[in-house]
């Protein structure tokens, strides 16, 4: 749970950092595999008709509310991280979890998961703790 010392970028631009760095593992052999998980909300759609039908036919299909952003496949473990921006240090040096959501989905897919001797889940707070995260997992030093 650190704060990045990029600039402040959207969830979105902290995700596509990582994955850039996910496929650098790949290509070293580091990590088998990773994908990132299409769980975005279909509701924005300006029809809600349609986002209605769209909504009932990934439920039928499989889509669970509260699956982590990305996957991970190590050689011995499975990985799920759920990405969300990074936190703001406040003055005193404590991190705020200001204006970030984990709903109470993917809190339960987390629990879940992390029942599991060989997959596991967990809350990255920006592409930095992400990254931090993906190398605890594979022993390389963040130093």
């Amino acid at each position: 749970m650190t704060g990045s010392k990029l600039p402040n970028l959207t969830e979105y631009q902290e995700q596509v950092l990582f994955v850039s760095y996910l496929q650098k593992l790949k290509l070293e052999k580091k990590i088998i595999e990773y994908f990132a998980i299409a769980n975005e909300n279909n509701m924005s759609f300006t029809n809600k008709t349609v986002a209605i039908i769209q909504s009932n036919k990934a439920k039928a299909s499989g889509k669970k509310s509260g699956v982590s952003d990305i996957c991970i496949i190590l050689k011995n473990r499975v990985l799920f991280i759920e990405m969300k921006k990074s936190l703001k240090i406040l003055k005193n040096g404590t991190p705020s979890y200001s204006g970030i959501n984990v709903s109470d989905n993917q809190i339960k897919f987390i629990e879940t998961v992390n029942k599991s001797d060989s997959v596991s889940a967990t809350i990255c707070y920006g592409y930095l703790d992400a990254k931090n995260t993906i190398n605890l997992h594979l022993g390389i030093n963040n130093g």
